[in-house]
């Protein structure tokens, strides 16, 4: 289904949804900018970039691409030459000729400045993932650790534990993502549901992340073809189990 979505069904609504910075203003109509992270700065060209009037702390996106960022905690120690030589090579970059994820195809590249949004230990916060097929949330995928011993687990809708992984394969064969220890249920699990399926109800398969940080909750953004549609389930047959619950009617 992720497959065929990226051969045949092409909008320029998910072009829209793909663009980290154009996303805000249908996340802001949608549910309200109160979920937003926090805007620093943006700009269509490297040079123009002044790291003098950003803050101390900051996150650096690319609008067009996936996993793009830059973390940087203390701007004092950055090496800025060698993050502008980053940021050109990425803005040269079309992810469509990877992945074949049309919805990135036309973005217009655009860098932007984010606040760092870290929790209550300093850490980058969990990611909270949920996978809705026709406007309804059918599981959850949180993200554990990600920028270190990357680990992942899944709930339902009413957090139970669900009995898969689903994880794309390393060359040896094994999962690349690991079970994640035992999570909690959110104390926020019920507002990031409301919202999750306002933000869904137009998509017959989308994913949205979101973030917990000290109480509140963040949009983190949108999917179309989560993995590049190439992970794998264990056991398989949840594979077809939310492949046919798929209407690819649904939402025209």
């Amino acid at each position: 289904m992720i497959q065929y979505r990226k051969l045949y069904d092409r909008k320029d609504f998910y072009t829209l949804c793909s663009d980290k910075y154009r996303v805000r203003e249908y996340v802001k109509n949608i549910i309200g900018a109160k979920y937003l992270i926090p805007l620093l700065d943006a700009y269509d060209n490297v040079r123009d970039i002044d790291f003098n009037n950003l803050a101390n702390e900051f996150v650096i996106k690319v609008n067009h691409g996936s996993g793009q960022n830059i973390i940087v905690k203390d701007k004092a120690k950055l090496n800025i030459s060698q993050v502008k030589n980053q940021l050109n090579y990425w803005m040269r970059k079309n992810h469509y000729y990877n992945s074949r994820e049309w919805q990135y195809k036309n973005i217009e590249p655009k860098i932007i400045f984010e606040k760092l949004m870290l929790d209550e230990n300093g850490k980058v916060p969990y990611d909270y993932k949920f996978h809705c097929i026709n406007g309804k949330i059918e599981f959850i995928q949180i993200d554990v650790d990600r920028f270190g011993k990357h680990k992942r687990i899944y709930y339902s809708p009413i957090w139970e534990e669900m009995p898969f992984n689903w994880s794309p394969i390393l060359k040896n064969g094994v999962e690349k993502y690991k079970k994640a220890q035992t999570q909690h249920k959110p104390k926020l699990l019920n507002e990031m549901s409301e919202i999750v399926e306002k933000l869904a109800k137009y998509f017959y398969y989308i994913r949205v992340d979101l973030y917990i940080i000290k109480d509140k909750i963040y949009f983190g953004e949108l999917t179309f073809s989560h993995e590049n549609g190439t992970a794998k389930f264990f056991p398989d047959k949840w594979d077809k189990f939310y492949g046919e619950k798929i209407d690819l009617g649904y939402g025209k």
